[in-house]
């Protein structure tokens, strides 16, 4: 009966207690002093926090609830709260408080809002809430010391929820966050958290927009009693499933080096692992239909181009390693698969790379990128290779490329050539003064490449043609280090059927007008092929061609290349023709006018057969030549045909102006039958010839005989002749004593 009595009373006692409890934590006791609570801890972070109401409940169980909170931004920032909250509610279980153990039945966050900003001297909003920077601590301590004890132990969540949550961030440092980025439309649930079993949670949220962008699920853990973040395990599935990129325009700030005009981003990617042994990583992103323009001129650089990324990485955070066990990239029906590793990936990431693509289809670009449309390609193409070395300093490459068979054809524009050479290096190699803008900072910036990959490989084509000039064998070794490029062990067959050259090239785009250098060799090459797509010219000269060709220079507009153009070259063409001049008929028809003959009788008397038409026709041509100041100086260029030729010496202008001095040479010559009729000269060889000029340009010259050099020569040849008949009749009249005495005589009178 005592014991009962005692009992009793002790649960008298504990009610009393409770009932005061309650009535002490009632809503009206809690609003009353709440006021002072909030001013209280409003002073201590210096701001102003709100609290629209407070309660207990005890019904479900311990609970609190928190409505309309917020708290003010920071001096200086904007005048919106740092942070708000709608509602706040926790509950927890009352009895196992009894044991000292927290069992939270739910907290529910609704309409949280988060405002983080960066000033333009980098001090954020809530830097004078976190106080100086800890010191670093003493690795060897931090070793020593145990694993801490996770600060959840004990903790059971039956529930987390955050609802129609929203962060801002504003960064005044950057051009594109100084309007700011918003997640909006966050969620965020967490289900029967525990330390001893994997964590269920799903997250969702948008970006700029209150709609869902971008969605995970998985589970956490099991974290464990001691914290160690290296060896948590994760799985989490992460879906984006529509992202118009359009809307990342907002956040490449007020000058985008491009217009995003339309495309739609996918994603999924899961992820798996622990940080110490590793996380699994693999999944998938494409793009479709992305169409960009250029912010300057708004024209479409893009259109509809669609793009993929397939990925299996395992990702090794304590070594600093990925290791890429399998990557695809796609663009249209053009595929590049990669693997190898990447190391110090988080401080200075350094590659090494596999790479081989397939047999990608060179037609059909034009549609997706509008700068080919002028340029048919076909054909197909093969990369592979190797990547290697650090982005942030330097990355070598080597890239090999082959092709079965590749067709290009230029843009009538680029092909036809008429009196401005110059037109067709501009339409692929910057001009002047483009070059100069991306060199304008200095010698040591480099010019329009980029400075920080360098790209060697091998280049073969079986055959191919480039436009309408078919040819097979095409090799060559290329490199790209800094701004020069350079193409060694180039050979190829072609331009007709015995055709072939070699050579080397290189160009340095280090400079405001580009240098280069060449040297080449051909042998057989059909002109008449090489010549075929340059239908606008008319200047052109049919037959096979053979020789050297050696040219360095800067610059590849025409007023460049006359500055500082030179080599020099040899060349000889056989089985040939001049199709745009009859230098026979041009010559012997001034010289017959001159004459008062017949164009055919001087003809026979000169031992020349005509060529019919507006042709020369040769059976070979050879010359050694010189460019510098301008000009082509032409040195002992021959033209030989069955029963005469032509040699000539003189200049051709890089601005294809003609001054030329020739000679028609005459190897069967009839006796004219009079004086009268001494139509041509003699040279040193003792051969017959007659002298013409060469003027005009090279699409319309103008031959003219030299009257001049004709009747000079003619009269030096009078003159010849009267020495000769002095120096005979004063022979016959000293005797044999007249070779001594002529002696001086020649010296003084030069006979």
């Amino acid at each position: 009966m005592k014991k009962a009595v005692v009992w009793l009373v002790g649960l008298l006692v504990l009610i009393v207690i409770l009932m005061a409890a309650l009535v002490a934590l009632s809503p009206v006791f809690l609003n009353k002093y709440k006021d002072q609570i909030v001013a209280k801890v409003g002073e201590a972070v210096d701001r102003d926090i709100r609290l629209g109401d407070i309660r207990l409940t005890l019904f479900t169980g311990v609970g609190l609830r928190l409505k309309d909170v917020t708290v003010s931004n920071a001096k200086g920032f904007r005048d919106e709260p740092m942070l708000a909250v709608s509602d706040l509610d926790v509950k927890v279980k009352a009895m196992p408080l009894l044991s000292k153990q927290l069992e939270i039945v739910r907290v529910i966050l609704r309409k949280p809002q988060v405002l983080i900003e960066k000033n333009e001297k980098g001090v954020f909003n809530f830097s004078d809430l976190t106080g100086p920077a800890a010191p670093a601590p003493d690795a060897d301590a931090e070793k020593a010391k145990p694993a801490p004890s996770s600060p959840l132990a004990g903790l059971l969540v039956s529930r987390l929820e955050v609802s129609d949550g929203s962060l801002a961030y504003f960064d005044a440092t950057s051009q594109a966050l100084r309007e700011g980025v918003r997640v909006q439309h966050l969620a965020l649930s967490l289900e029967d958290v525990s330390l001893d079993k994997p964590v269920p949670f799903s997250l969702a949220f948008g970006i700029n927009r209150d709609a869902e962008d971008i969605r995970l699920r998985g589970t956490l853990g099991p974290v464990g009693k001691k914290i160690d973040y290296e060896t948590i395990p994760v799985s989490i599935q992460m879906a984006i499933p529509d992202f118009a990129l359009q809307r990342a325009m907002d956040l490449m700030g007020g000058q985008p080096p491009v217009l995003i005009e339309s495309g739609t981003l996918k994603a999924d990617t899961t992820i798996n692992g622990d940080l110490a042994s590793g996380m699994n990583v693999a999944g998938s992103l494409h793009v479709a239909s992305l169409t960009l323009k250029d912010p300057q001129k708004k024209e479409t650089q893009v259109r509809g181009l669609n793009l993929g990324l397939q990925k299996e990485l395992m990702v090794r955070m304590g070594e600093g390693k990925i290791v890429v066990q399998k990557a695809s990239l796609s663009a249209d029906r053009a595929r590049l698969d990669l693997s190898g590793e990447v190391l110090n990936f988080q401080k200075d990431p350094s590659l090494s790379l596999k790479l081989g693509s397939n047999d990608i289809p060179l037609s059909g670009w034009d549609k997706i990128f509008p700068a080919l449309a002028e340029v048919a390609l076909d054909g197909t193409v093969k990369a592979g290779g190797t990547v290697s070395g650090k982005p942030a300093k330097k990355i070598q490459a080597v890239i090999n490329l082959s092709s079965p068979r590749l067709a290009v054809k230029l843009p009538k524009k680029a092909a036809a050539i008429d009196s401005a050479p110059e037109r067709m290096a501009g339409q692929w190699i910057p001009s002047a003064e483009a070059a100069a803008k991306t060199s304008a900072k200095g010698k040591d910036a480099g010019g329009g490449l980029p400075q920080n990959l360098d790209v060697r490989g091998r280049i073969d084509i079986a055959q191919g043609s480039f436009d309408n000039i078919p040819f097979t064998q095409f090799q060559a070794n290329y490199a790209k280090k800094g701004d020069r490029i350079d193409v060694t062990d180039l050979s190829v067959r072609g331009f007709g059927a015995q055709g072939s050259a070699t050579g080397r090239a290189s160009v340095n785009f280090g400079t405001a007008k580009p240098s280069y250098s060449a040297d080449l060799n051909f042998s057989q090459v059909d002109l008449a092929a090489v010549q075929q797509s340059l239908t606008v010219r008319t200047e052109k000269i049919m037959g096979g061609l053979s020789g050297q060709l050696a040219l360095s220079g800067s610059g590849f507009e025409l007023k460049d290349m006359e500055k500082t153009l030179s080599g020099n070259g040899d060349l000889k063409v056989e089985g040939g023709a001049l199709p745009n001049v009859n230098l026979e008929e041009r010559v012997l028809s001034a010289v017959a006018q001159k004459l008062g003959l017949p164009v055919a009788t001087l003809a026979q008397m000169a031992g020349v057969e005509i060529s019919r038409g507006n042709q020369t026709l040769f059976e070979e041509f050879h010359g050694i030549f010189r460019i510098d100041g301008g000009k082509i100086d032409i040195r002992d260029a021959v033209i030989t045909s069955g029963n005469h030729g032509f040699s000539s010496t003189g200049e051709i202008g890089l601005n294809q102006a003609l001054n030329l001095k020739s000679r028609l040479i005459l190897r069967k010559v009839a006796d004219p039958g009079s004086k009268k009729h001494a139509y041509y000269l003699i040279d040193e060889k003792k051969r017959r010839y007659i002298p013409f000029k060469v003027t005009g340009n090279t699409g319309k010259p103008v031959v003219t005989v030299d009257m001049e050099a004709l009747v000079r020569g003619q009269a030096q040849r009078a003159i010849d002749e009267k020495k000769e008949e002095l120096k005979d009749k004063l022979k016959e009249k000293l005797g044999p004593e007249s070779e001594e005495i002529l002696k001086p005589l020649e010296k003084i009178f030069r006979f």
